[in-house]
């Protein structure tokens, strides 16, 4: 079978790059290209498409301590991206996956830090793991740029002025309506969408994931006390809020009741490492359906480590440690929390089971 001919990627500015195909490319789950910006230019833009279970890898050279920013957009929501330091490929861990939102990514599906070696970078582009897609295609487009010289903070993460994301935020608020007015909550991320419901200024609802429509970007949201019935509202009218409720804003799920004597809906151990040294940690979680929940662990020291998930991934903690999650074949994910503490938490304890 015959490689893809070589993409062509737009190049901010008037300008084109030209992407050169690795030699080698035998099996058909990954297409490898190789990205050389022009003298003087640091960003470009490349459209491409991928299929069933196929990667397509980019392989491009930068310097320790210039800050790369890396953008995917697709045409469905089943895309992701990881970002490999020249030290971790191939078999290392991933410098940032594209789904899992903490300090190196501000929102989903977009990565911006500092680098922290000089070498050749992969940004690995493939379908959503974990999900059986032999006949899915989607077609992405991917803007990546590289700047800046030499860190002063030893590789520390950055985000854009701003970029408080609404999309990132596990509850957000009306905001920004006129008086006596409401937000229209659609069926669609749209406004050709018909109107199902209204939501009322400075009301906190739950946010279930934000995609771009045209040149707006909508959330899918729903009120915590009916989960089940789910709308579309523009992000204009949105800003990150605390949840309705301490704890992460509980709810209890029908036949989820609280362990005896506890605010928790399961309690048990998990297997940790704090310093490089396995443990076994106490925990308690709070369900909100959906894979929504907070996690409690208990530390070695005595600390009570607080992990927020939203859709069973990891997006927050009680410490300035970014956070990290790895999902494993097992069907647990692996949190990791600065470069101290790692929690391996099994699906069943937050999607319940």
């Amino acid at each position: 079978m015959s490689l893809r001919s070589l993409i062509s990627t737009l190049v901010t500015g008037l300008f084109f790059v030209t992407l050169a195909v690795s030699a080698s490319a035998q099996v058909l789950e990954d297409r490898q290209y190789r990205v050389d910006f022009p003298t003087g230019k640091s960003a470009i833009t490349i459209r491409d498409d991928i299929a069933g279970s196929e990667r397509t890898i980019y392989r491009l050279s930068a310097r320790s301590g210039q800050t790369m920013d890396v953008k995917l957009s697709s045409t469905t929501r089943l895309v992701e991206f990881s970002i490999y330091d020249p030290k971790a490929w191939p078999d290392g861990r991933p410098l940032a996956v594209s789904n899992l939102v903490g300090a190196l990514v501000p929102d989903l599906n977009r990565y911006v830090g500092k680098l922290p070696s000089t070498g050749d970078y992969r940004i690995v582009v493939r379908h959503v793991r974990n999900l059986s897609l032999p006949a899915q295609r989607s077609s992405f487009r991917l803007d990546v740029s590289i700047t800046g010289g030499v860190a002063q903070d030893g590789g520390t993460a950055t985000q854009l002025p701003g970029d408080t994301a609404v999309s990132s935020a596990p509850f957000v608020k009306v905001v920004g309506l006129a008086s006596g007015d409401k937000l229209n909550m659609r069926a669609g991320p749209g406004t050709s969408f018909r109107a199902i419901d209204q939501l009322a200024f400075g009301e906190v609802v739950r946010n279930e994931g934000c995609a771009t429509s045209g040149s707006s970007l909508w959330c899918e949201v729903s009120r915590p006390s009916r989960p089940r019935e789910i709308g579309w509202v523009s992000a204009h009218y949105l800003a990150p809020s605390k949840a309705p409720q301490d704890g992460g804003g509980a709810t209890q799920l029908p036949g989820d009741a609280l362990v005896s004597g506890t605010s928790y809906n399961a309690t048990g151990n998990l297997t940790c490492r704090i310093a490089d040294r396995p443990r076994t940690c106490a925990f308690g979680v709070i369900r909100r359906g959906r894979g929504d929940a907070t996690l409690d662990v208990r530390l070695p020291t005595g600390v009570t480590r607080r992990i927020v998930f939203q859709a069973g991934r990891p997006i927050s903690s009680n410490t300035v440690g970014g956070v990290y999650g790895e999902w494993s074949p097992a069907g647990a994910v692996v949190v990791f929390i600065g470069t101290n503490e790692r929690f391996t938490v099994e699906e069943a304890v937050l999607f319940g089971g």
